[in-house]
């Protein structure tokens, strides 16, 4: 549906000559790293094909989105090896035999927990991709340390400004009295 609605927003494709513009859910971000990872017919057992797969995928993404660390040093998580652990549990699950629905069943609730239905544009760029909460939670943090910078500017510009406010106030009450001491000397 949030697929449906971004692409209807963005109109059939065109973008007056710009390029095309394209909604990217988090399976068809997936599905660009994993395409071409090597072939199930290679392996003579499942388990070992899915640690190679993952292995294989995993390098790609690292590739293509490096691993980055928060201040503290953690590994923060990163939104392709995201969309790619929940592409192949959907694929490995589908070769658990017996198993398979229960574990298609637990993928589908991961995946609606672990995604927003916020696309965004990297770079500008025409293509936007579904971020996943730790990505919106880190923008919003990003938004805020904005905001709170901002919010310590204007305090202190308003402080400045009553400070000015409070010097003419001042100077308003000299005038006042100067003024009331010359009518009562004109009148006396």
């Amino acid at each position: 549906l949030v697929t449906s609605v971004v692409m209807s927003l963005l109109g059939s494709g065109s973008s007056g000559g710009l390029g095309t513009m394209e909604a990217k859910d988090w399976e068809s971000q997936a599905r660009d790293i994993t395409t071409d990872v090597t072939s199930s017919d290679k392996y003579k057992s499942i388990a070992l094909h899915a640690e190679v797969k993952l292995a294989e995928a995993l390098e790609r993404c690292t590739r293509v989105c490096p691993t980055s660390y928060g201040s503290d040093g953690e590994e923060k998580p990163n939104k392709l090896k995201t969309a790619v652990c929940c592409q192949l549990l959907g694929e490995f699950a589908e070769l658990c035999g017996p198993f398979s629905a229960v574990l298609k069943s637990i993928k589908d609730e991961l995946v609606r927990s672990v995604y927003s239905p916020l696309y965004v544009s990297e770079k500008g760029l025409l293509v936007f991709d579904q971020l996943p909460w730790f990505s919106v939670a880190e923008r919003l943090e990003a938004e805020k340390a904005v905001m709170v910078e901002e919010r310590a500017k204007f305090e202190e510009m308003l402080h400045e400004q009553q400070a000015v406010i409070a010097r003419i106030e001042e100077q308003l009450g000299v005038y006042q009295r100067a003024t009331a001491a010359a009518q009562l000397e004109a009148a006396g």
